[in-house]
């Protein structure tokens, strides 16, 4: 499930010719990643699996989706995790999410916050996977961080 909001025709004109994928517009995509997490477990429907993931994270890749993946557990929440310079773990994505916590998900799922919320408060509930390794887990946000996109080196 691919959600989309702003070049919502570019996105679906590519994402609707793969078989194994669908895409959902957000028609509130301006509010923020919230109103999109939201959309996507809606269309998804309850008592499916999910994994998450934002399209601007240019770092991830199938290496550190298969990491996260073997780290799941049933009934679990699973999430990367990249170290910081002052060497702790910081929670990032992709996130595994167990069907028993999609509803939860979507209700916390607010604003420019997805489940942040509930990943805080249910945090003893969280496996953190290191993935440092594999992807710093930057995000593209601003102009300057276009750069990022550039994959020949």
């Amino acid at each position: 499930m691919v959600v989309t909001g702003a070049g919502a025709e570019r996105v679906g004109s590519v994402v609707d010719g793969l078989p194994w994928a669908r895409t959902e517009q957000n028609p509130r995509w301006r509010e923020g990643m919230g109103t999109s997490l939201r959309t996507g477990l809606a269309a998804i429907g309850p008592g499916r699996d999910v994994l998450v993931t934002p399209v601007d994270r240019p770092g991830t890749c199938a290496a550190e989706v298969a990491r996260v993946l073997a780290a799941h557990r049933p009934g679990g929440i699973t999430a990367a995790a990249h170290r910081e310079a002052s060497g702790g773990l910081r929670r990032g994505h992709p996130v595994p999410l167990d069907a028993a916590w999609t509803t939860a998900a979507a209700e916390a799922a607010h604003a420019d916050m997805g489940a942040r919320d509930l990943l805080r408060a249910r945090r003893d509930q969280v496996r953190l996977v290191d993935c440092t390794d594999l992807d710093d887990g930057a995000d593209l946000d601003l102009p300057e961080d276009l750069w990022r996109l550039d994959l020949r080196g």
